[in-house]
């Protein structure tokens, strides 16, 4: 295993990489689409970074991991969300966005007025409206087909890591440099304390914002790259990090419950619960493995999904934690959406696609079938 401070620098080096690659404009049921394939010897950052998490010793000159593995939507799916019409969003790592509408995969693309290739956030508003946080801007999605949003307009960075629609009907946008809030017409750079924590290992960007919830007290939760979470309430604030209990100040991802637990996924201390007072932290504490925690989800009969890197994913009841990984089909280890649709499907992406959980198993999702 890469040690944490090294991986830190990995993280920081290869991000910087520019998301080049380019996606088909529509595909399915077709044989595989035609993608414009690289110039440099790296198809992505994560993809360099993640080979040489697998091996140290290989040269990043020579990394090269495939854009598609067979019969694949793509190689690494980001998120799924739902619209009120039914189709299905796909964000993913290099292609922008897909829609399955029931009948037809279709690729959007910055050719397409699709803001990045990279999509971090989807978001359904109570219009319908679709907005997708991406590398490039912030994209919306309505009858006048996609904008998209950039510091030209008013936003902070266009790097966008985190989205939260807040119970006023107002965008949060977390950054690569900071906070910005979107009322649908105008931005507002939103100015807040971060937690004083000494020496802080900061991954990518001191002022990146990796995740963001608003909890029962409409307080906005904020987390931080490698500083731990900042809590807005109001005029007031305050923190959450180790010295107060917190497994890891790099905070991955941030889910509150039906019960106003606070769950917390992190880089290298594993999964957490805060009930307001206390933290139970799951993994270091040896209940589970894994200490890279995303796709923090709840399902509809209140039971936690998260994905952990390398090991699967786990599902946890209110009692006991249950892994799924290979020996239940599950090819990719590196879960990062999980989402149930209108129709009960349950699906799961993250390295290596689209999956889809049925009686208990998972089904890889093909261009060609799975889907209903």
């Amino acid at each position: 295993m890469v040690a944490r401070g090294a991986l830190i620098t990995l993280i920081w080096s290869f991000t910087l990489i520019v998301f080049s690659c380019k996606g088909p404009e529509q595909a399915a049921p077709a044989p595989e689409p035609a993608i414009n394939e690289p110039t440099t010897s790296t198809n992505s950052s994560f993809d360099t970074m993640l080979s040489i998490m697998a091996d140290p010793e290989r040269p990043t000159s020579n990394v090269r991991l495939p854009n598609f593995y067979p019969g694949q939507l793509c190689h690494w799916v980001r998120n799924i969300a739902e619209d009120p019409q039914g189709n299905l969003w796909i964000g993913t790592n290099h292609f922008g966005v897909m829609r399955y509408d029931g009948g037809t995969l279709q690729y959007f693309t910055e050719d397409d007025g699709f803001g990045g290739n990279r999509v971090l956030a989807m978001v359904v508003d109570l219009n319908g409206t679709v907005w997708f946080a991406t590398n490039g801007g912030l994209t919306k999605y309505d009858k006048q087909g996609f904008t998209t949003y950039t510091t030209k307009d008013g936003l902070v960075a266009d790097d966008i890591w985190s989205m939260l629609l807040d119970d006023e009907g107002l965008l949060w946008l977390g950054t690569a440099n900071g906070l910005s809030r979107f009322d649908g017409s105008t931005f507002s750079t939103i100015e807040y304390p971060v937690p004083p924590v000494t020496e802080p290992e900061i991954m990518l960007a001191p002022l990146r914002v990796t995740s963001l919830l608003q909890d029962k007290q409409s307080r906005i939760w904020i987390a931080t790259d490698g500083q731990g979470i900042t809590i807005l309430d109001n005029d007031s604030h305050s923190y959450l990090t180790e010295d107060d209990g917190l497994a890891d100040n790099s905070v991955a991802d941030l889910l509150i419950d039906d019960k106003g637990n606070v769950w917390i996924g992190t880089m290298f201390g594993g999964i957490s619960r805060f009930d307001g007072k206390s933290f139970i932290n799951y993994t270091l504490e040896g209940q589970i493995a894994g200490e890279e925690v995303y796709a923090l989800y709840q399902d509809t009969d209140g039971s936690i999904w998260f994905g952990a890197e390398g090991e699967g994913v786990y599902r946890y009841d209110g009692t006991d934690f249950r892994v799924y990984n290979e020996e239940d089909q599950l090819l990719g280890l590196g879960i990062q959406g999980i989402f149930r649709d209108s129709k009960d499907r349950f699906w799961f992406g993250g390295w290596k696609g689209l999956f889809r959980m049925k009686d208990d198993k998972f089904e890889t999702v093909t261009r060609n079938g799975q889907w209903d």
